[in-house]
């Protein structure tokens, strides 16, 4: 009998890639996020199709936007984004299309 892979619809994670979770994504639609690289969030929105809700305390800018994000991530479901740490995410919302997006809110840490 095969393992089924863990489908939950809320995940927190601080500073482990989403990738280390070894979940399905299908139904996640809730999403709180500490200590992660521009392509780790990327990933996280071309993955989690379902997610409405996305909180994000802190974002490292290590890296650049990955080569095979230069096109926009176009995320229908997403309404609600939340920023603790708004100081460097204006690349990160460069790379998104958020056309459901209903409510946004930032806050420097700075």
């Amino acid at each position: 009998m095969a393992h089924a892979m863990p489908s939950p619809t809320t995940v927190c994670v601080d500073g482990i890639s989403f990738a280390a979770l070894g979940i399905s994504w299908d139904r996640v639609t809730h999403v709180e996020a500490s200590e992660f690289q521009m392509g780790c969030c990327l990933t996280l929105f071309r993955d989690a199709q379902a997610m409405t809700h996305f909180t994000l305390k802190t974002l490292w800018l290590y890296d650049d936007i990955p080569p095979d994000f230069s096109i926009p991530i176009v995320h229908t479901a997403l309404r609600a984004l939340k920023i603790h740490d708004g100081g460097h995410v204006g690349p990160l919302l460069d790379a998104l299309q958020l056309p459901s997006l209903e409510e946004i809110s930032g806050r420097s840490q700075h």
